[in-house]
């Protein structure tokens, strides 16, 4: 693994992401660290993903490959195409890089509390992980919102 520079991959979960005519997102429903899901409730049976993936500016990745666990179902992958990174350049900077966007939309049997969602990103045949989403029942300790932790940017 000493030949893997320097990658972050972050996975971001919403009920929904739809795309607009002028090249915006629309991004519905974000989840922090859970998704909660009442008794009763409709089942959640779908999900998507925003995925940023970063790497140094003198790696080249010939194959980047995301790869969701979900409970019930086999591994899904999906490669995404590594011809249009967005490459970001500050001069004279260590931080230069270059940035992946990709959206992964899935559909899977309704999730059920205690069922976890897990996100892999793969460089070249090595792992990175992305993300992962918890399946919870509601709190009956109080808020049932969960509390977010600030991302340092």
């Amino acid at each position: 693994m000493s030949d893997l520079p320097s990658i972050t991959a972050i996975a971001l979960f919403f009920d929904d992401i739809r795309f607009e005519s002028n090249n915006k997102l629309i991004l519905i429903g974000q989840y922090a660290s859970d998704m909660i899901v009442s008794p009763g409730s409709l089942p959640v049976d779908r999900l998507s993903i925003l995925l940023h993936v970063r790497w140094p500016l003198d790696f080249t990745p010939k194959t980047v490959i995301v790869r969701v666990s979900v409970p019930g179902q086999p591994p899904m992958v999906q490669p995404l195409p590594t011809s249009d990174p967005i490459i970001i350049t500050r001069p004279k900077s260590e931080f230069s890089s270059v940035i992946m966007q990709g959206i992964v939309q899935l559909r899977f049997p309704p999730l059920r509390a205690g069922d976890t969602i897990d996100v892999w990103v793969q460089l070249d045949g090595h792992d990175i992980p992305a993300g992962r989403l918890h399946i919870s029942a509601p709190s009956s300790l109080g808020s049932a919102t969960p509390g977010i932790s600030p991302l340092a940017i």
